[in-house]
């Protein structure tokens, strides 16, 4: 595995190149994450059951035993008050939460899908350009072979797919 200096907006995508970005995320299995996105959602699903529940509870007390005609109800009632904050709270982090991992499950996934034909274009190219360099080795062995003609692929092709793996992940970023 690849580690690179990252900056504060992420990754340094600029020091790899594609097979070590596919290195990166090729093999990356995404499904504990979204075992984890699942959970995320239960987890505020059944929290919101509960915020719905403690309101209830809460305004139907306050209904029956009204805060401001009695100051142990307006005492309780207040306690209520901090307990839906406080669930409140909960609920809005594990949405956070859930959002968060989602998204960044979701976006792995997408880098991963759309640098596939990246790295396969490259791998393509290797084998080509390889295929070709052989050639020309064995038409300067001294051996008679045939020369090999011009370059099947043009001099900047890794660059081209660097280039274009990195504009990609720098969306992953």
């Amino acid at each position: 595995m690849y580690q690179r200096e990252t900056g504060a907006s992420g990754t340094s995508w600029s020091a790899y190149s594609v097979p070590e970005m596919w290195e990166l995320v090729g093999d990356y299995d995404v499904n504990p994450q979204w075992t984890h996105v699942a959970g995320w959602r239960k987890t505020y699903e059944l929290t919101e059951l509960h915020l719905a529940h403690i309101r209830s509870y809460r305004d139907q007390l306050a209904t029956a035993w009204p805060p401001d005609k009695n100051e142990a109800s307006r005492a309780y009632v207040a306690e209520l008050d901090k307990l839906i904050e406080s669930v409140q709270s909960t609920y809005d982090a594990a949405v956070a939460n859930h959002d968060t991992m989602a998204g960044a499950t979701g976006a792995i996934m997408m880098a991963k899908r759309d640098l596939k034909p990246i790295y396969d274009r490259w791998q393509a190219n290797a084998t080509t350009m390889a295929q070709f360099e052989a050639q020309v080795a064995a038409a300067n062995s001294g051996t008679p072979a045939p020369m090999p003609g011009p370059p099947p692929l043009p001099v900047n092709w890794r660059e081209d797919l660097n280039r274009q793996a990195r504009t990609l992940m720098s969306g992953l970023s």
